[in-house]
């Protein structure tokens, strides 16, 4: 990550802000490396709560500690607009979820977030995101809220069949 850094400040003096190079400067392996693991599944540009997230918080508050993220304890949330109620089709990269919502009329999907702050934006912008994932671990957030869950590859921006599901929850189950 330094060395990114070093290199996008010699090609373009400036090109992150002094706040971004004073929390780098007081970086140490152990943050940046955490760092490093949980901004590679940024959505919203934010780090998912999710329950692993919520059972310990340490690594989010030694993020929050150094000021790449915010909202630790805070209960954040961003809701994402959906372009029809009850399903989120959402693509990156080269990959997509289909999520049908156990609520058929919600016409957001809510996701509790520690959003990045601007430092963390920066740093973000020039690290490799894992968007398989990034998908995984929105499925896992919303499998509470959901009824099926399936992750496609595209292709040329064709969704190929048959994707992997992650969810899917019987009538039967649903009724009861």
């Amino acid at each position: 990550m330094w060395g990114r850094i070093l290199a996008g400040e010699v090609q373009r003096e400036g090109s992150f802000s002094f706040n971004t190079l004073r929390i780098v400067s007081e970086l140490d392996a152990r943050t940046a490396a955490i760092f490093q693991r949980e901004v590679k599944l940024k959505f919203l540009d934010s780090l998912l709560n999710d329950d692993d997230a919520k059972a310990d918080v340490t690594d989010a508050i030694v993020l929050e500690s150094i000021g790449l993220i915010h909202g630790v304890g805070s209960n954040l949330s961003k809701k994402l607009p959906l372009k029809v109620p009850g399903f989120l089709n959402f693509k990156m990269g080269v990959w997509a979820l289909k999520v049908n919502l156990n609520d058929i009329t919600a016409k957001t999907a809510d996701f509790e977030v520690y959003p990045l702050t601007p430092a963390g934006l920066q740093l973000a912008a020039i690290l490799q995101q894992d968007q398989e994932g990034t998908l995984r671990r929105v499925a896992k957030v919303l499998a509470g809220q959901s009824s099926k869950i399936v992750l496609f590859k595209l292709q040329n921006e064709q969704i190929v069949t048959p994707g992997e599901v992650l969810k899917e929850t019987s009538h039967a189950q649903q009724a009861g």
